[in-house]
């Protein structure tokens, strides 16, 4: 029973995520002629030189790479992959049926409404571990060989590649540029979702007050702290540097205890895009 209401929610997720990805895709991008990038970009550019609808062309250009995802991830992956990728081709043919009323919007309307809805339906694919189909198979395959760049850059440099190709044929300037604009927020949508907002903060904090400021810390504020052993550089003298992991949010809190205690203080404060262990992601987590 449990993992049929574990399945029952992936899929739900699922759908939700497919529906708004073809909603941006028909209802918002489509009509202006915006290139989202992709397979669906492709499938776009031969829907103008045939005729036959995206979501038709879509679904055929998915089937190899269904194929190669099946052979790199497993049953599993694919059947969710497969779903994902009949639900995004069905949605985008009937929609457009369903809302053929629905008013054009402008250029920028369109982009910003398309990019947006089309980022945030990757995303919610991707946390649950599946994909659209389409080139998110060759990101995630790519993600496991190079993990260090991040999914939605690698989305990105496809896409660029992909919108320059659709502007060739049957582009121009303005179209290239509003795609390229289209590319940018998805890819920075899609990564909010999968990694989120409150990006984390790493601090530094050298104090002549190190207790004080590291219990206040601990109990005012709930952040863990670890000290460490230093030497002064011009004292030769022994120093206790703190050093803490917070969320972006907390980090003006952090910051006015400090100066409370000891204006004097020396802080060091840089961005960490990935922190592990309590109170931040789990370790054991299959990355994205």
């Amino acid at each position: 029973m449990q993992l049929f209401f574990s399945l029952l929610k992936k899929y739900s997720f699922i759908t939700i995520a497919s529906f708004l990805y073809a909603l941006g895709l028909t209802l918002f991008l489509e009509p202006n002629r915006i290139v989202p990038g992709g397979v669906t970009g492709i499938a776009m550019l031969l829907r103008g030189l045939s005729g036959i609808a995206t979501g038709t062309w879509y679904l055929l250009l998915n089937i190899p790479l269904l194929l190669f995802g099946l052979f790199q991830f497993g049953l599993r992956f694919s059947i969710a992959g497969l779903y994902s990728t009949l639900m995004i081709s069905i949605f985008a043919n009937v929609i457009p049926v369903f809302l053929a009323g629905f008013p054009q919007v402008d250029l920028l309307a369109g982009t910003v409404a398309g990019g947006i809805l089309c980022g945030l339906g990757l995303g919610i694919v991707f946390r649950q571990h599946t994909t659209t189909g389409g080139l998110d198979i060759l990101v995630k395959y790519l993600r496991k060989r190079f993990p260090y760049i991040k999914t939605g850059m690698l989305f990105f440099i496809f896409d660029v590649i992909i919108i320059l190709v659709y502007a060739s044929v049957l582009g121009t300037i303005n179209l290239i540029i509003y795609s390229c604009l289209v590319v940018y927020l998805s890819s920075k949508t899609m990564d909010t979702v999968l990694y989120g907002m409150d990006s984390a903060e790493l601090i530094y904090i050298i104090s002549n007050q190190s207790q004080e400021v590291a219990r206040q810390l601990l109990y005012e504020l709930g952040v863990g702290v670890t000290n460490l052993q230093a030497k002064g550089g011009f004292s030769a003298g022994d120093k206790q540097v703190i050093l803490c992991a917070v969320k972006k949010r907390f980090t003006p809190e952090v910051e006015e205890i400090v100066k409370n205690i000891d204006q004097s203080a020396f802080l060091i404060i840089s961005s960490a895009s990935e922190i592990y262990g309590e109170g931040f992601k789990d370790f054991f987590i299959e990355k994205i």
